[in-house]
């Protein structure tokens, strides 16, 4: 599963990493762990397309992907998906969840259970270049899912690169 951790053969799935570049993530990072003790920064992204671009925000031309959250460490990932559903109601998304099977995986390719505490996950999951606890939206139910979504993103990404190589 340490193979997925942040990038598989030299390539990042996460793409609110893609498009943030590191310092405004590190100060993102740095700013919540200063506002007091317990706060873990997180942000919620996808490999999905559909629901990567249900997750962004549109400023102008440029696109900012994932969700910035900051939440106390006693919170669990069931605490997550209830501040995530009232962020996609707010934007009127609430269809993607009306079958209710999105869950929360991990960057190493795992599925933490909706009862594990964000305080045991940012220790454990935080990436180590920006301090941040990311978690990707999946409506996978398995890790094996899972994995095999983040392998399908990274291969059409790897495609969509060979075909403009070729073109030009």
């Amino acid at each position: 599963m340490e193979m997925l951790r942040s990038s598989i053969i030299g390539r990042e799935f996460v793409n609110y990493r893609k498009s943030t570049i590191k310092n405004d993530r590190v100060r993102f990072s740095n700013k919540v762990r200063n506002q007091g003790l317990g706060l873990v920064p997180i942000v919620i992204d996808s490999v999905d397309k559909d629901l990567t671009q249900m997750l962004s925000t549109k400023d102008g031309r440029a696109r900012s992907y994932g969700i910035e959250l900051v939440l106390h460490m006693d919170k669990t990932i069931g605490d997550v998906m209830k501040e995530l559903k009232i962020i996609i109601i707010q934007k009127d998304m609430e269809e993607l969840f009306l079958d209710d099977k999105m869950i929360l995986g991990l960057e190493d390719g795992s599925i933490p259970d909706v009862t594990e505490e964000l305080g045991n996950l940012y220790k454990k999951q935080r990436n180590n270049d920006d301090k941040i606890l990311y978690l990707l939206l999946t409506r996978e139910k398995s890790s094996y899912g899972y994995i095999m979504s983040i392998l399908r993103y990274l291969a059409r990404n790897v495609m969509e690169t060979w075909k403009k190589i070729t073109s030009k």
